[in-house]
């Protein structure tokens, strides 16, 4: 007997890698960069850049998450550099534009942003012949849309927004979370058994959050006889105040 679950949710726990790039002294075309900072980012930074496609972002300053980001170093020497315009770096290749940039002693840092974890939950119970298995799971998952931001703190969610999240600015100036009043949430739910007599037991989870701040990554193996009872819950965001909780039936 073969059992194979694979739960893939979007993932929102992202790294920020920040690197420096700078000319070497009395060098041409000789640069040096060296690794900066590196952390967690918050939900919004992430939201924002994912949402224009961004895998990576060029500023001035040593943490991207203040300050202006651009897209490219071009933008960012357009809109830093006085004299520096689109026309010209008009036909320039990137080589030559970061000549530019170290002609005119600017330092600039490029931060990569990538994933922290798969967000996957998977389990396999194989049995030898004539052995028995079980795999045994209840779980319960969603993820209600994001409807972007809303730039007034004192702003409400839009018309057409009432089964989405969004991100506003709170009195303090920070991010947070605001829903409809149909939002069903963001949350995983699992309670598990996985048994066999005689065989192989597989597990792969690797799953983070970043409003909780939790992070689960696993990679076992387990042969001859196992039972191993799994109970997880994740709950990012809560769903608004006209959600009923057997919301699947709709569907």
């Amino acid at each position: 007997m073969k059992k194979l679950l694979a739960i893939a949710l979007t993932t929102v726990f992202v790294l920020a890698l920040a690197t420096s790039v700078c000319a070497a002294p009395n060098t041409n075309r000789r640069w040096k960069s060296y690794e900066v900072d590196s952390g967690v980012i918050d939900p919004a930074a992430y939201y924002h850049y994912e949402l224009q496609g961004l895998d990576k972002v060029w500023h001035t300053g040593g943490n991207f998450s203040k300050g202006a980001i651009y897209k490219s170093l071009e933008d960012l020497l357009i809109a830093e550099v006085a004299g520096i315009t689109r026309q010209t770096l008009s036909g320039l290749s990137a080589s030559e534009i970061r000549d530019i940039a170290h002609k005119r002693d600017v330092t600039y840092y490029i931060t990569e942003i990538d994933g922290l974890t798969d967000q996957i939950w998977a389990v396999q119970v194989e049995t030898e012949p004539g052995e028995s298995g079980r795999l045994v799971q209840d779980f319960e998952t969603a993820y209600g849309p994001y409807g972007g931001l809303i730039k007034d703190a004192d702003g409400s969610v839009p018309s057409g927004g009432e089964d989405k999240w969004f991100f506003k600015p709170g009195q303090d100036g920070q991010w947070q979370t605001t829903v409809g009043e149909d939002y069903v949430g963001n949350y995983f739910h699992m309670d598990q058994l996985a048994y066999t007599s005689d065989g192989t037991i597989r597990r792969y989870m690797s799953i983070s959050s970043p409003w909780s701040h939790a992070f689960l990554k696993e990679d076992m193996s387990i042969e001859g006889r196992a039972e191993i009872a799994d109970s997880f819950t994740m709950d990012n965001i809560a769903p608004g105040a006209e959600f009923f909780s057997d919301w699947w039936s709709m569907f």
